[in-house]
């Protein structure tokens, strides 16, 4: 230590003087470098995850604000009485829908009418059931059940017809479709009945597609039905 007084003591004194001057800057920002940056880097970096935890609180606030949790307990009731009417004028138009729960019911229901009716099932299928909208459509003095086009498919026609009349897009009542597929053997006045008692049990209005031909005296149908079901729910 008494040598660096010394070297201290001979250097000139304009050294003397720029080492009195820098050296304390030189610790300085030593300092600032390796303690007090990181420290009010790390405050920083508090004081916004402390902001953005305030603002969160104030979102949560907001959302349990009595007035607005009462509006959209009024939305959702609204919804819920407008879904129900329509399935109610539906139900009106078509009768009694069964749910997805009832599909062995009706395939009984089915082979009964076969049975009743001298027709032979040769064979039967039921496809898995698919999500379908239907509405109810005015035509004429009529009301019309139909299946809403897949949102997809009619994106940009609706679109622009929303821009020119200004109407909202149509809603509909969503059912669980299945599709059965039936090959029967009867004759003639045997497989009209079949198709009759489908019709007068509710089953079906009428089939997708129906195609007959001949076999021996015997006339064979390959049909296609849809059925309609409702999703969950009993009856």
């Amino acid at each position: 230590m008494q040598k660096l007084i010394e070297q201290f003591k001979a250097l000139p004194p304009w050294q003397r003087y720029v080492l009195i001057l820098v050296l304390p800057l030189v610790l300085i920002v030593y300092i600032w470098l390796m303690l007090l940056s990181p420290a009010m880097d790390e405050v920083s970096k508090l004081k916004v995850e402390v902001n953005n935890a305030k603002a969160d609180i104030q979102r949560i606030r907001a959302s349990l604000n009595p007035a607005i949790l009462e509006n959209l307990r009024k939305e959702e009731k609204a919804l819920e009485e407008e879904y129900l009417t329509k399935q109610a004028e539906l139900v009106s138009l078509v009768g009694e829908i069964p749910t997805e729960k009832d599909v062995g019911k009706i395939i009984a229901n089915i082979g009964r009418i076969a049975k009743r009716s001298k027709v032979k099932i040769l064979n039967l299928q039921v496809s898995g059931a698919q999500k379908v909208s239907y509405a109810i459509t005015q035509e004429g003095e009529k009301k019309v059940v139909k299946e809403l086009q897949q949102q997809q498919q009619t994106q940009q026609q609706g679109q622009k017809g929303q821009q020119q009349t200004g109407q909202q897009p149509q809603e509909g009542v969503t059912l669980l479709r299945s599709e059965v597929k039936m090959t029967l053997l009867g004759d003639y006045a045997s497989v009209r009945a079949f198709l009759d008692g489908m019709r007068r049990e509710g089953i079906i209005s009428y089939p997708v597609s129906l195609s007959l031909s001949s076999e021996g005296n015997k006339l064979r149908a390959e049909m296609v039905i849809n059925i309609l079901m409702k999703e969950g729910q009993e009856l």
